[in-house]
């Protein structure tokens, strides 16, 4: 029996074991089997899911907590809407890519390559997915926070804009509320002057 002969008796016998088991492709050519197809990783469809995804969330904060007069209004806070999503948007995509990877692992391991460095690779991969998915929880937590504290600015800095007020009794003009009790204080004081005088 030729040598070739042998391996295409071995190809069959291999074929015929695998038969029973999943639908695996097996090699036309060369000595061993193919195990399994690795599907490719669509970066450029990933990626725009992802920054679809991050600019819903960060449009469901931003409306939570500002006024959609605030948000078109104020170029601020519409930059700042844009940095977030971006952000967003890279924690979500290195999510997607860390996901295929250990996938792609897992798979390998499962056809037989049982050696330590695989489990090493693994568990690093695995670390850092962890790590991804906490800096992607934080990064929405910040965001929160942010929108609370730009909120609260802007109701303060907006009640304290400087609005000139006419009283109809004495004609006094005053600006913004520490003005107007200063100007208080000083006609307490001029009333208690005028009374020791007297």
């Amino acid at each position: 029996m030729s040598e070739n002969e042998d391996k295409d008796e071995i190809r069959d016998s291999l074929k015929d074991l695998l038969d029973d088991g999943p639908n695996l492709p097996i090699a036309s050519e060369g000595d061993l089997p193919s195990f399994h197809n690795v599907d490719g990783f669509n970066y450029d469809q990933t990626r725009n899911k992802s920054v679809v995804a991050a600019r819903k969330m960060m449009d469901s904060v931003m409306k939570l907590y500002l006024s959609q007069e605030i948000i078109e209004r104020n170029e601020y806070v519409r930059v700042k809407q844009k940095i977030e999503e971006m952000q967003l948007a890279t924690l979500l995509t290195q999510m997607q890519q860390m996901e295929h990877s250990i996938e792609i692992l897992m798979r390998t391991i499962e056809t037989g390559e049982l050696t330590p460095r695989m489990f090493e690779v693994l568990a690093g991969l695995q670390k850092t997915m962890l790590e991804i998915n906490k800096h992607a929880t934080l990064h929405m937590m910040a965001s929160e926070e942010s929108m609370k504290k730009l909120k609260h600015d802007i109701d303060i800095y907006s009640n304290a804009e400087p609005t000139a007020k006419k009283t109809e009794d004495d004609g006094v003009t005053s600006r913004g509320n520490r003005d107007f009790m200063k100007g208080i204080q000083e006609e307490i004081q001029d009333v208690d002057f005028e009374n020791d005088e007297e």
